[in-house]
């Protein structure tokens, strides 16, 4: 649902930018309006908090992350943010640890 100013998420920092207006038609999780609740949710919580969050959505394992997690990644922001863990892969820096998808 979109607010009085026509957002859809709270950030106003450059990666809330990317993902309000982006060109989401290509990409696998569609435009923001159409994502689920529960991850438009998640967006809107992860966007303006302080501390540095990155987390992946569906068996595609896209990344989504907070303006705070950017510098951990470095060259490879904007082009990471909703790709898709395959092809950021664990050697990116996306994450440090193994994790499993059943």
């Amino acid at each position: 649902m979109r607010s009085e100013t026509g957002k859809i998420f709270k950030g106003t920092d450059e990666i809330s930018r990317l993902i309000e207006s982006g060109d989401w038609d290509d990409s696998i999780l569609g435009p923001p309006s159409s994502w689920p609740l529960c991850l438009r949710s998640a967006v809107d919580i992860m966007l303006p908090a302080m501390a540095q969050i990155v987390m992946f959505w569906g068996p595609d394992l896209v990344a989504l992350y907070n303006e705070p997690y950017a510098p951990t990644i470095g060259q490879r922001h904007p082009k990471a943010l909703a790709d898709r863990h395959a092809r950021t892969g664990p050697s990116s820096g996306m994450i440090s640890n193994r994790f499993y998808v059943e």
